[in-house]
């Protein structure tokens, strides 16, 4: 009889922690369980922010490309108008430089019209 209540102590005790284990167990199962679902929000969110991230360089890269287009766009017309500039001053030199000779020319007869006019 002594034996058997240490057998039905032990019992007890194996049963108390037998229901111990299994509700760690299913402690444990249940935060596994939420673990995993947590992780696979987390790895959705992630996927997520990495379209999002190369969405936003897609478009980032295609505004550079259109401000590089706009700029060397611009940079051609200042380079033909400094071109066309060039042409027309070298016109305007060699109308000063035509001019300026003229200018001589009639200043020479005025002076020979005078001397031949004192002479008279």
């Amino acid at each position: 009889q002594k034996q058997m209540k240490i057998l039905q102590k032990k019992q007890a005790q194996i049963v108390k922690e037998k229901v111990h284990l299994q509700s760690e167990h299913s402690k444990a199962i249940l935060a596994r369980s939420k673990l995993e679902s947590l992780c696979r929000e987390l790895q959705r969110h992630n996927k997520t922010l990495k379209e999002e991230n190369l969405q936003q360089a897609r478009e980032e890269e295609e505004r550079r490309k259109e401000a590089t287009a706009h700029f060397q766009i611009t940079l051609n017309e200042i380079q033909a108008q400094l071109e066309q500039h060039d042409i027309h001053n070298a016109k305007l030199r060699q109308e000063n430089i035509e001019l300026g000779e003229k200018l001589k020319k009639l200043i020479e007869q005025y002076a020979l019209r005078e001397e031949h006019i004192d002479k008279v």
